[in-house]
């Protein structure tokens, strides 16, 4: 098994508190995850940034908050088809909002080519924050692998 990188996390925390005027900014967390590691990160960066916590969803209301937190799991490139579904809708709401793109899996490539071959060029420049923390390979939770008797 192999753990996401706990630093970028806490590296990407400390730069949200930082941002604006010191005081907390209302926070929303979107997430999407196929075998629970990007949910388990979205859930750990709600504790720390006492954010709100929404899976990813067309439907999903970005209105009344400051930040926007995109957690999204990556599979041969791709990000989710939810998350990013989500943030194709929602173009105008995230005008003028702090994003941030955390993601997760086993690619060693830059955050920069992921989200610009799935969002493109323009999605990324409007990203305050953008890393690819790693994935973790649970073998129990892979469904082409069968434990033998």
């Amino acid at each position: 098994m192999q753990a996401y990188d706990r630093d970028s996390i806490t590296i990407y925390e400390a730069a949200c508190r930082k941002q604006g005027n010191g005081e907390q900014m209302k926070t929303l967390i979107i997430y999407k995850s196929k075998h629970g590691t990007g949910e388990e990160v979205a859930a750990y960066l709600q504790q720390k940034l006492c954010a709100d916590l929404q899976e990813a969803d067309p439907a999903l209301s970005w209105e009344g908050y400051e930040r926007i937190v995109c957690v999204g799991s990556i599979y041969a490139g791709r990000l989710a088809k939810q998350l990013l579904a989500c943030i194709r809708a929602n173009p105008k709401e995230l005008a003028g909002k702090s994003v941030g793109m955390l993601l997760c899996g086993m690619s060693d490539a830059a955050p920069e080519k992921i989200i610009t071959e799935n969002l493109g060029e323009a999605c990324y420049r409007q990203l305050a924050f953008s890393v690819n923390i790693g994935g973790r390979l649970d073998f129990q939770k892979l469904g082409f692998l069968k434990e033998k008797s």
